[in-house]
């Protein structure tokens, strides 16, 4: 599912609750793919609840390059 500005989210199937995961490609390449704190449930709930969940994404490390 796309959330605009290039930014992804991506359902893990293998997980019975719906495990997303976000592609950031603005963060560097080994942060730019970081599981969500938010499964595809919660997010469904939230869209119908009119509530929008925007993750801060993972904080990158100390002399990561960006």
């Amino acid at each position: 599912m796309s959330l605009g500005g290039a930014l992804w989210a991506h359902v893990d199937w293998r997980t019975p609750d719906g495990l997303m995961w976000r592609w950031d490609p603005g963060l560097c390449m080994k942060h730019s793919l970081y599981p969500d704190t938010i499964t595809l449930d919660q997010q469904l709930l939230d869209w119908y609840a009119g509530l929008e969940r925007w993750p801060a994404g993972p904080p990158c490390d100390e002399g990561c390059p960006t």
